[in-house]
């Protein structure tokens, strides 16, 4: 069902908040590392206020006109913004980027700060941490297709990466259930863990659960990985830091990385000032880097 609200405005928020929105999803799904299923609860029942805006989404809000632009004309379909509510589960709502006329086609678009994002979307794959918002926004829609858009202008090569998304019944099935427990535990303002918060001693063990297991393993696998490859990074960031130190500039930039050094001042100067290097990506080995 089509809600008449103009996104952004304070009715607008208010509606969002009255229920689970597409950008909830991953966070419900455990997919949000930025994000917990209790700070998220904790918003939706009043007990934490609500995210502020910063830097980044004020960065997306100004290339999002131009990101906007550039999907339409390059798919030759008309979409307009749209606010709606799944007819049976009226908790579960979206606010769409962008539907066609006849509701069949939408897009979600990302204005990425970082190239990570937008190179996963090159690869013709949605990030994980979208995925749920990308069913999510399918099964409220009702829409057959929605083209997940990455707009990153500093990809001067492919400034606009679209990636189709289709329904995932198996995935829709299982964050249905989950959406449906987390609106349940707001309206009742509770907690899973919040009742046995008290119960000193008692905890679950899960190491007959297959799932579990296997999950298990695989994070210890990464973790080690993880290490391996912070350690690597580190080596290479050093070798690169002797040789721009030869170079006797401030800032320095080849192969895709910028590097500029900067001064820090450590807490309450119990250490004297230090200098270091900042590497960062780098869209081109031309001029115009910020």
């Amino acid at each position: 069902m089509r809600i008449d609200l103009q996104q952004g405005s304070q009715a607008w928020v208010e509606w969002r908040g009255k229920g689970i929105g597409g950008s909830d999803a991953g966070t419900i799904m455990c997919e949000n590392r930025f994000e917990t299923v209790y700070a998220l609860w904790a918003k939706k029942t009043g007990q934490r206020p609500p995210k502020r805006s910063n830097a980044a989404m004020a960065r997306g809000n100004k290339l999002e006109d131009a990101g906007r632009m550039a999907f339409v004309q390059k798919v030759g379909e008309f979409f307009i913004p749209a606010c709606i509510e799944h007819d049976e589960y009226r908790f579960m709502r979206t606010s769409l980027d962008g539907i066609s006329p006849d509701g069949e086609l939408a897009f979600e678009l990302k204005i990425p700060e970082t190239p990570h994002t937008h190179l996963i979307a090159r690869e013709g794959q949605v990030p994980r941490i979208y995925y749920a918002q990308c069913q999510h926004n399918l099964f409220v829609s009702g829409a057959r297709k929605l083209f997940f858009v990455s707009w990153y202008p500093k990809d001067e090569a492919v400034p606009l990466a679209e990636v189709p998304v289709f329904p995932d019944f198996a995935y829709r099935t299982e964050m249905i259930a989950a959406e449906t427990e987390f609106w349940k535990w707001v309206t009742e303002k509770r907690f899973p863990f919040e009742a046995a918060k008290n119960a000193k001693g008692r905890e679950a063990n899960l190491s007959t659960d297959p799932e579990w297991v296997r999950l298990a393993g695989m994070l210890w696998e990464a973790d080690a990985m993880r290490a391996m490859a912070e350690e690597r990074y580190n080596d290479i960031r050093g070798q690169m830091e002797r040789i721009a130190m030869k170079t006797g500039q401030s800032r320095v930039r080849g192969a895709g990385v910028l590097a500029s050094w900067v001064h820090t001042m450590e807490y309450q100067m119990t250490k004297p000032e230090t200098k270091y290097l900042r590497i960062g990506h780098s869209a081109s080995d031309g001029e115009g880097e910020e």
